[in-house]
């Protein structure tokens, strides 16, 4: 594998929104060349709810899943992209 992929990381997060709702938030995905929206679309469609592309407030990419799914989008990450 080439050393670029060594120190790069992908954070999954859980962020509260309201009393019981909460989303769930993946970065640094764009580092390993993998099309967010696809992405975006595959983890939507399997938990049967919303996904999509926005930006941060640092001005960088990330999928935003409605919903807490961290360990479950970690796993199927991992299986889709091995890299």
């Amino acid at each position: 594998m080439g050393g670029g992929y060594q120190a790069s990381k992908v954070y999954i997060k859980r962020i509260d929104r309201n009393k019981r709702k909460c989303v769930t938030h993946v970065q640094g995905l764009e580092v390993f060349n993998v099309n967010l929206k696809k992405t975006a679309k595959l983890l939507a469609t399997h938990f049967a709810c919303g996904g999509s592309v926005s930006k941060n407030p640092q001005g960088q990419d990330e999928i935003v899943v409605q919903g807490d799914f961290s360990q479950e989008i970690r796993d199927i990450l991992v299986k889709t992209y091995p890299q």
